[in-house]
């Protein structure tokens, strides 16, 4: 049996292919299967992960949005009290009191029930003991319309809008509870709750907002949590005003979620007590709970807040809960300091996975079936046998036939890649003698360029010593004449005439000098000595050098403000050469009244930048490309200005570098016009040194 088979496999590619093909079903598809399936499930679950973070963000988002806009009321609020209580107290202030509250028999005062709708108005309680002076009547009677007033716009939002004052007084907005200022009563002493202590200055030195403990209120079978800002007058200690919140409407959105089935919502204070405490959410608000019950749901939910560890944003991680596989994300709800735990089952996850997978499997393989039959037929006719041709020829190109070609004639891929493959043998004879003939000719022109590179050499050596001899007698003798060291010159405009004859000859040896150094470094020739130096010396020399041309532009120059060394293995010349260009291009391109600012910082990949900052004028993007070409700068702005374009030689630009590149670093350019430019040397990690010996380093302050 097995003979037959290698016998009908045997010299039949497509045979093979459609053998391949089954095996690879039976053989791979099936653990493949199940590999998929598993990645499904983790792909799920990365997806599920995904979507519950989000569902927690929008209800960190929900519940933090609620509670925000307590502190901007409140302090709305605070600013209107003290205009109110600006003017000076008098006696129609005890007037205007006794039109607001009658005297009851227990000694306080309230509004007349005959009169007062605590639906609509804020209420008004003056205990026994609140002193009956001018200014603590202005403080009542100026301040009930502005509570009235105010909370008639903000209770919509918020529950209850009140003032409580150190003098056992308060003023209250509380439509939900109407009667809730008869209900008062002496023996209700607010100053020893955190409705007042939280505003001591002791307790509260910032005098920022702060949240009461969450209670159940099992009249309104809601949650209470109350926001309170210290009400200072005068720099005064005199008591808090605040918002209470009712969360039922807003727990009841949280809880809800139509996503993930069977999942659950946490929500604890501060304190670590629970105001959601998802399938025990009944007990908690029940006058049944017990310390038994908080201690059932802190050891389910010991798993996972282990998992999730401390956290400052949403996250969410796979823990257990309840032995459980679950996912679990929780949330800090800013202000109040609660946390927001919010758990989905696995199970709920994966379900929906089992299913979907079945059907696709059994659909994909009677696919494969069908498509394997009728590849077993095309394959040989119309594959095979042009591609065995095809490859014949291929061989015979191979073995050197020159005019070896595929006698294939379709108008298809196949047929179109043996035109490709006739086409590609006529163009490799061809190239094959282009070749060789452009070898020869980048020999012959190989030798001239040695040639050339030798006459170069030669002239730029020859020029080293033909021009500055020369240069140098140049500026000594206009030196002279323009110190008149022999006497005076005569007609001022000699001396004028020398000037320029010195300034010339300076810039021509600076050219020259700039040439033979970028020679160097473009040949590789420039010879570094590197030693470990503390820059800021090097800094503050070379800014001593370029400060009088500073001052005669007018521009300030500023230094790095580091005491500490800063140490880097460098060529001390070379570090010279270029911050003096940076500097010295800075102070050129910087009007008067500028600032030239050189600075020193880490790097991000643990070097140092270098930074020469000015607030001049800028490059223009055209200019760019041409930064760092020999004289391609300069050439723009003769372009731009005709000969009197900027002042320089450049080649400044260029060899900073090409000497910032032998030290292994770069130079990089931030500008805009109009807004100044900042070059940065930037020397990698392997150049910074620690600065142990002091002493060595002093020798280059010398």
């Amino acid at each position: 049996m097995l003979a037959r088979i290698r016998w009908w496999l045997g010299g039949r590619l497509s045979r093979q292919l459609i053998a391949a093909l089954a095996i690879s079903v039976l053989v791979i598809g099936a653990p493949a299967g199940l590999l998929l399936y598993n990645l499904s499930e983790r792909w799920a679950i990365d997806d599920a992960k995904r979507i519950v973070l989000s569902i927690q963000e929008s209800k960190q988002r929900e519940i933090e949005a609620a509670l925000a806009m307590a502190d901007p009321s409140l302090m709305k609020l605070q600013g209107y009290i003290v205009t109110a209580l600006s003017p000076p107290a008098g006696p129609e202030d005890q007037i205007a009191l006794k039109q607001l509250v009658i005297p009851f028999i227990d000694g306080s005062m309230r509004p007349d029930p005959k009169k007062f709708d605590g639906r609509q108005h804020a209420g008004m309680y003056l205990d026994p003991r609140t002193p009956r002076t001018d200014t603590v009547a202005a403080f009542h009677a100026r301040l009930q319309p502005i509570i009235d007033l105010y909370g008639a716009g903000t209770i919509p939002r918020f529950d209850t809008l009140w003032l409580l004052t150190r003098w056992h007084s308060m003023i209250v907005l509380m439509p939900r509870v109407p009667t809730y200022i008869w209900d008062a009563t002496p023996d209700d002493d607010y100053n020893i709750t955190e409705w007042i202590t939280g505003g001591d200055p002791v307790v509260n030195p910032k005098r920022s907002l702060y949240w009461t403990k969450p209670a159940y209120d099992t009249v309104s079978r809601s949650w209470m949590v109350s926001a309170v800002k210290p009400l200072d007058v005068d720099g005064e200690w005199v008591g808090t005003i605040g918002h209470d919140f009712f969360l039922a409407g807003l727990f009841d959105r949280l809880s809800s979620n139509p996503t993930f089935a069977a999942s659950e919502d946490f929500l604890v204070d501060g304190s670590g007590d629970y105001m959601l405490a998802g399938d025990w959410q009944h007990e908690i608000e029940s006058a049944a709970f017990r310390p038994d019950d908080k201690a059932a749901i802190d050891a389910a939910l010991a798993p996972v807040r282990e998992s999730l560890g401390q956290f400052s944003s949403p996250v969410v991680v796979a823990t257990q809960f309840r032995e459980e596989p679950v996912l679990a994300a929780a949330a800090r709800i800013a202000g109040p300091d609660w946390t927001l735990i919010h758990i989905v089952p696995q199970r709920s996850v994966a379900s929906r996975i089992s299913d979907t997978f079945v059907g696709s499997a059994i659909v994909t393989l009677i696919a494969f079936l069908l498509v394997a039959a009728v590849i077993h037929s095309l394959l040989q006719r119309r594959v095979i046998q042009p591609l065995q041709a095809l490859a014949s020829s291929v061989q015979r190109l191979e073995r050197g036939e020159e005019h070896a070609r595929a006698e294939i004639c379709r108008n298809d891929e196949i047929g179109r890649l043996a035109a490709a493959f006739n086409m590609m043998a006529v163009r490799i004879g061809k190239s094959r003698r282009k070749l060789e003939k452009a070898r020869q000719e980048l020999e012959s022109r190989n030798i001239e360029l040695q040639r050339a590179n030798r006459a170069k050499t030669n002239v730029l050596a020859n020029m080293s010593h033909e021009l500055r001899t020369p240069l140098n007698a140049i500026l000594g003798f206009s030196e002279i004449l323009n110190l008149q060291f022999y006497g005076p010159l005569g007609d001022k405009r000699y001396v004028e005439y020398v000037g320029h004859i010195h300034h010339s000859g300076k810039h021509l040896l600076d050219l020259v000098n700039d040439i033979l150094d970028l020679e160097k470094i473009e040949a590789d020739k420039m010879v570094l000595k590197y030693d470990d130096y503390d820059i800021r010396p090097l800094i503050e020399s070379c800014i001593a050098m370029v400060k009088p041309a500073a001052d005669t532009h007018g521009v300030e120059l500023s230094m790095p403000s580091s005491a500490s060394p800063i140490v880097i293995s460098c060529d001390r010349r070379a570090v010279n050469q270029m911050l003096l260009n940076l500097l010295s291009n800075a102070i050129r391109h910087t009007p008067a009244g500028g600032q030239v600012a050189v600075s020193t910082e880490p790097s991000s990949d643990g070097g140092l930048d270098l930074t020469i900052s000015d607030n001049g004028s800028g490059i223009p993007d055209r200019l760019l490309p041409l930064l760092f070409s020999p004289f391609g700068i300069k050439a723009a702005h003769i372009a731009d200005t005709g000969a009197q374009g900027r002042s320089g030689t450049g080649l400044g630009l260029s060899i900073t570098r090409g000497l910032i590149r032998l030290h292994d670093g770069d130079v990089h350019v931030d500008t805009k016009v109009g807004t100044g430019t900042r070059m940065t040397l930037h020397f990698p990690a392997g150049r910074v040194r620690p600065h142990q010996d002091l002493a060595r380093l002093e020798e280059f302050a010398g």
